[in-house]
């Protein structure tokens, strides 16, 4: 890590002021919904299928939620990784996500963009950007509504990062040293309220932010152990993304969450240990559901928000023990 980040005066002050500011002035963040495929506010069940006998590589399989029937597109190669967002055109309603893969033998970008009709029928582009063992963390960086290209080399620690804005898109990058240890994990996400992704590594246990309204100063937050999966979302009702991880070892959430400072947490059972986290915003209420993917029987169980995670939908099928299934957590 690069400390040279860090003000050592200013660590406190701004890991409180994760929460404290946020809680006094609350703003509606420029955070995108990754799975609304259908662009009807609702994250959609979701997975992509590197290979099939049948029908070919890249397969993705959407469950619609605002047609409640299965979309299937063929966009990708086996050994690509999935990683839609939206790249075409500003988040908004009405504004689905886009279909894009990262393919790390030749380090590029292949979007094909969201379209009314759900047909996806452009090529919106295809970017290189990256290198073989690089990490795409596709975030919106910069607060205007489409993600980033961004890539985490661990390498050298360095996060590569291909604007959206600019005299044509994607046509300036930034790099910024963060992180560069073994075993950790970039996580992006908006922490500080300020509708841009902030960069974030989770290691064993610890969250390192560079606030992007912070950015000459760093936070350290302790939220989790060794082993854990981080899963940040929006768990509470301030549009605000929590500190939160997913313990395998007894199926638990623990969620920190970001009203009244922080001060305050929340524990949930869910799942089994060999359950894969992919929660995400599957009802539309603006908050996150808590949900797993059960590989052994391609079984989505979601516990909703509404229910203040106390009732869950439907156990849905969807998906094989060897498809990838995407989430705002399985798709990092």
């Amino acid at each position: 890590m690069n400390w040279k980040l860090n003000r050592a005066k200013k660590i406190t002050a701004i890991a409180a002021a994760l929460f404290v500011t946020m809680v006094l002035v609350v703003m509606v963040p420029a955070t995108t919904l990754a799975l609304d495929h259908d662009g009807d506010g609702q994250s959609d069940i979701s997975v992509y299928r590197p290979s099939d006998p049948v029908l070919g590589d890249g397969v993705w399989f959407v469950l619609s939620s605002a047609l409640n029937s299965t979309l299937r597109y063929q966009w990708g190669f086996a050994g690509d990784v999935p990683v839609q967002g939206n790249y075409s055109q500003a988040a908004g309603m009405g504004i689905g996500t886009d279909l894009a893969v990262f393919r790390p033998s030749d380090g590029t970008w292949y979007i094909r963009a969201f379209s009314a009709n759900l047909s996806f029928p452009n090529l919106f582009g295809a970017f290189q950007w990256g290198l073989p063992g690089d990490t795409p963390v596709p975030c919106d960086f910069d607060g205007d509504g489409r993600d980033e290209l961004a890539l985490y080399r661990a390498a050298d620690g360095n996060w590569y990062t291909r604007n959206s804005q600019g005299a044509t898109a994607y046509d300036n990058f930034t790099i910024q040293q963060w992180g560069g240890l073994s075993g950790d994990v970039p996580f992006p996400a908006d922490f500080d309220n300020d509708g841009e992704c902030d960069f974030t590594i989770y290691r064993d246990g610890n969250w390192f932010v560079i606030p992007s309204s912070e950015s000459n100063a760093s936070a350290t937050i302790p939220w989790g152990a060794a082993g854990d999966i981080p899963v940040p979302g929006q768990y509470d009702a301030d549009n605000i993304t929590d500190f939160a991880v997913f313990r395998p070892s007894s199926a638990l959430w623990i969620i920190r969450r970001s009203t009244l400072a922080g001060l305050t947490f929340r524990v949930i059972q869910w799942g089994l240990p060999t359950d894969t986290p992919v929660s995400s915003d599957f009802t539309g209420d603006g908050k996150t559901d808590i949900a797993v993917f059960r590989p052994s029987l391609g079984l989505w169980f979601v516990l909703t928000s509404e229910s203040n995670y106390t009732t869950a939908q439907a156990v849905q099928q969807f998906g094989t023990a060897t498809d990838i299934p995407l989430g705002d957590v399985a798709a990092n």
